[in-house]
């Protein structure tokens, strides 16, 4: 039986199955339920045109045309602004007028064990600036002396 990844990694990000995440550097990034299940269904079938139809169970099989229509693009659109990618030019997600949408980026599966042995979680080191030095203002007021 051939296990199903349960991680995939493109470029800075990781989509984790399991746990329904996406990490940027090491980073948790905010994707509601509908992008995240698109941007799956993309990742896992990485190359392959998969048309409207194709990802109208991805969305959900209950909604109107009209209502799937518009979930399909609001999804497409925040996926694309969660990755910073762009319908121009796309790095990840890239549109086929009257076809479908495909992921065209590198796409590397991970397994379970292997992802846990080759990148354990380590928290984000957050820099501070020292106490003393202070930034100056940018802002200058002129003095105004008043003479009575």
């Amino acid at each position: 039986m051939i296990e199903q990844p349960s991680r995939f990694r493109f470029d800075r990000f990781e989509l984790d199955c399991a746990s329904r995440v996406l990490r940027k550097s090491g980073i948790r990034l905010k994707l509601e339920d509908q992008p995240f299940r698109l941007l799956l269904a993309l990742v896992q079938r990485q190359g392959e045109v998969l048309t409207r139809e194709d990802l109208r169970g991805t969305l959900g099989p209950e909604a109107t045309y009209a209502d799937f229509d518009r979930s399909l693009t609001r999804s497409i659109s925040k996926v694309r602004t969660t990755l910073g990618d762009s319908a121009i030019h796309p790095r990840f997600i890239e549109t086929l007028p009257r076809q479908g949408y495909r992921f065209v980026g590198s796409v590397t599966p991970v397994s379970t064990q292997m992802s846990a042995v080759a990148q354990p979680e380590q928290p984000v080191e957050m820099t501070q600036m020292p106490s003393e030095v202070k930034p100056k203002s940018r802002w200058r007021f002129p003095r105004l002396s008043f003479r009575w």
